[in-house]
């Protein structure tokens, strides 16, 4: 939910909002970081889902799933900053996701793989 709100406030400027710590808002409101940042969240959701999976014991088909639902999550995002002003769709976002939840996931599949392998 917090990367919906966050695609969807009507400023791109995240130091706006005082949610976040003042460095990563700065660093995050850089221009040259705009498309990147879009990145951050995903490797997070996608580690955390990763890492549920593996504790659920749940099927390789279910790290698929989480990327297609990870996909789904930042086209949403982008879609819904048509509607806010100051807000721009840009699927270089979209990219920056999917890349951010590839990673997320493949982190936690090292974790998975180092830990059967340490037991």
């Amino acid at each position: 939910m917090a990367i919906l709100y966050l695609s969807w406030v009507s400023s791109p400027k995240l130091g706006s909002i005082g949610l976040m710590p003042r460095w990563l808002a700065e660093w995050s409101d850089a221009s040259r970081n705009d498309t990147f940042r879009t990145a951050i969240p995903f490797v997070a959701l996608g580690m955390f889902s990763g890492l549920f999976f593996d504790l659920k014991n749940k099927s390789k088909k279910w790290w698929v799933i989480s990327l297609i639902l990870n996909g789904l999550i930042v086209f949403l995002a982008e879609a819904g900053q048509l509607l806010r002003p100051h807000r721009v769709f840009d699927f270089k976002d979209i990219i920056w996701g999917l890349i951010g939840s590839v990673l997320g996931l493949y982190i936690a599949y090292l974790v998975m793989v180092f830990k059967h392998y340490k037991n």
